[in-house]
């Protein structure tokens, strides 16, 4: 238990499951993440992850066959940065807004999917309707409604230069290596 959970509450789930408190998952599943690695005490952690008493079964998401996956009933991998569609908006340290999009390089090598594509099919088929049916059409989407991406050229210009910074804005913040 957390008095305020966030993102850094990942290194004590396989705790809590094994401690049973609060009940326990008939699923546990995990998306670009290697808890056995990165949480500390790897011995439990690979215990607690064999143990079909405590996570009956167990589902690796990742680019990379790690420690983690190495325990999973079933490893669905994921294409990885070069070979798939998303996005990020951040603000520059210099306190610039930009807008950058990732497109695929190459095709995904052997069964590797786009964990957002797998997403999309699996909302498909339970009748949910997110607006988009692919993290390609999410992307184009996104494009097409950022101010200032929009005006820009939305989608097309993003396929063309991958990314966009306002112009307009002058920076907040000056690096002492320019002075």
């Amino acid at each position: 238990d957390a008095a305020y959970p966030n993102h850094h509450i990942s290194h004590r789930v396989l705790k809590m499951i094994k401690d049973g408190r609060n009940g326990r998952p008939k699923m546990y599943m995990v998306y670009c993440y290697n808890p056995v690695y990165v949480n500390g005490e790897v011995q439990e952690n690979i215990n607690i992850l064999k143990d079909e008493k405590l996570i009956p079964y167990y589902v690796n998401v990742n680019p990379f066959y790690d420690e983690s996956g190495s325990l999973a009933d079933l490893i669905l991998p994921d294409a990885t940065y070069l070979e798939r569609w998303d996005w990020e908006n951040m603000v520059s340290y210099d306190q610039i807004p930009e807008y950058y999009i990732r497109q695929p390089l190459v095709k995904p090598l052997g069964e590797a999917r786009n964990f957002a594509d797998v997403v999309c099919e699996i909302a498909k088929r339970l009748g949910i309707n997110l607006g988009f049916s692919s993290a390609e059409e999410f992307v184009k989407d996104a494009c097409e409604h950022t101010p200032g991406v929009k005006e820009a050229g939305g989608f097309e210009f993003m396929k063309r230069e991958g990314a966009w910074y306002d112009k307009k804005v002058k920076p907040l913040y000056e690096s002492y290596a320019k002075k």
